[in-house]
Parts: structure tokens; sequence; C-alpha cells
């Protein structure tokens, strides 16, 4: 896109800074490493494989290493947009950068799910509670993660404005209209799900 000369938000000034940038490549960083390393140690130690817990964890991982390899994407295109003095960002292109992220965070939310359902088993029924790991349910789990990352990531690609430049290169700029209706439910289906967990 072309760059143009109006004045810039302060927001989008904000989102290109050589600061807030920096503290992304850190962030990144520091979120591949750590979650690579649990990811490790619970190949390398057996007793830690054994664990149910330790599996919805490492589907947590998962999902945290989508989010800081998207982390890394994004902000090396806006370092890169910036650098060329590119102001306005084809929609488009904006969602399929930003996807990984919203990959990871839709990911997230059903291994926090699987999480709290495992630890409030295990509170009302510390006898009848099985700690050790059941693949069954570890595949129904990520089944069910990658089916929510699909659903979300066509939602918020189909049915947006293609043509209209967008000045904020943001998941919440570039999403089509379909996906807040989609977030909105998959949030409160979650949500409910938390609460019927504790209840």
């Amino acid at each position: 896109m072309s760059p143009t000369t109006s004045q810039r938000p302060l927001y989008a000034l904000w989102d290109e800074s050589i600061i807030l940038n920096t503290i992304r490549y850190l962030g990144s960083f520091v979120g591949l490493i750590s979650n690579f390393f649990l990811i490790f140690l619970v190949f390398y130690s057996k007793s830690l494989r054994k664990s149910q817990y330790t599996w919805y964890m490492i589907l947590l991982s998962f999902a945290d290493i989508l989010i800081a390899f998207g982390h890394f994407i994004r902000t090396t295109y806006m370092i890169n947009a910036s650098s060329k003095g590119i102001l306005l960002y084809s929609r488009l292109i904006c969602v399929w950068i930003n996807t990984p992220m919203g990959m990871g965070f839709t990911a997230t939310r059903i291994a926090v799910l699987a999480i709290a359902a495992d630890r409030c088993y295990m509170v009302i029924n510390p006898l009848k509670y099985k700690w050790k790991a059941n693949l069954k349910l570890i595949l129904i789990v990520f089944t069910i993660q990658i089916i929510s990352i699909a659903a979300d990531t066509f939602t918020k690609v189909y049915g947006g404005d293609n043509i209209t430049p967008i000045t904020m290169c943001s998941m919440g700029a570039a999403s089509a209209p379909m996906s807040s209706w989609f977030g909105q439910f998959y949030s409160n289906s979650c949500l409910a799900l938390l609460f019927f967990d504790f209840n």
C-alpha cells in the first residue's frame, strides 16, 4: 500500500515504536524458549509423561508457542513495514500475519478448560481420580483445539472487505464481521463450561 500523508493516530505510532517492538521480540523469545523447555522436560522425564495433567500443560505450551511465534512474525512485519514507510495495510495480509497469534489464543482456552476440569475432578473425587495419562482423552482435547482453530481462522478470513485498507495491522482491525459473532459464542461457551466444571 502507498504511504499516506494524513496524521497518524497515537495508537498506530505506538504500535510501530522501537520500544514496543523490542518488548515483543523479548516476549516472543522468552515464550518460545520456556515452552520448548517444558516440552523437552516432559519428553525427557518418564515420570512426567505418565501424568494426565502434564499432557494438558503440553497442550497449553503448544498454544503458547503459537502466540510467541505469532508475536515474532507480526513484530518483524511491523518493523519492515515501518522502515519502508507503509502506513496503510491490506486487510487480508494482516489477517494472515496475525493468524498464528489468534490460533494460539483459541487453543489456550481449550487447554485451560481441560486443566480446570482435571483439577476440579481431582478435588471433588480424589479417590476416583486417575492421574495416569489417558491418551484417548488427550487426543480428544487436541482435536477440539484444532477444530476450534480452523473455525476461528475461517470466520476471520471469510467475508471481509479486501479492498479498503486499514491503518492498524491487528487481528481486531482485520477480522471479518463473522468473527465477532463466532468470538462471542466461543468465549461465552468456554466461560459457561468453566463454571460448569466448578459447579
